[in-house]
């Protein structure tokens, strides 16, 4: 079993009760990034490099994983991944965290429903469903 996958199966203790690792990685995934910061305060620079390599390497936790390392020194994260990786994943999340801290607050991609422009565009037949 790998360091990471072990830190997320003995998580800390959240809210005074023991966290499930689904549990976290669910927090996680549905936590914005000043959220996710919080949640990993506790932990030591080992734990956070970890934590930040097991949910880079997801695809669903890969942004997470990035926000993690952003918090992370450069050596944990070398000493997690190895030497080419752990500096890879450090400079990632450096820039990461440049671009989020140079977007306007607020601006977020627009989710839009589907308008008499799309139905239009349909044939009759699957218009009348």
């Amino acid at each position: 079993m790998s360091a990471s996958v072990a830190l997320v199966k003995s998580f800390i203790e959240w809210n005074g009760g023991p966290m499930s690792a689904d549990e976290l990685v669910g927090r996680l995934h549905g936590a914005d990034d000043n959220t996710v910061l919080q949640m990993i305060a506790p932990l030591s620079s080992h734990q956070r490099a970890n934590l930040a390599v097991f949910c880079y390497r997801k695809a669903h936790l890969h942004r997470v994983g990035l926000v993690i390392a952003s918090s992370c020194d450069q050596l944990p994260l070398m000493q997690a991944l190895g030497t080419a990786l752990g500096r890879t994943l450090f400079a990632q999340s450096r820039e990461f965290r440049r671009e989020v801290d140079r977007a306007p607050a607020g601006q977020r991609s627009k989710i839009t429903l589907a308008g008499r422009a799309t139905r239009e565009a349909m044939p009759a037949e699957m218009s009348a469903i």
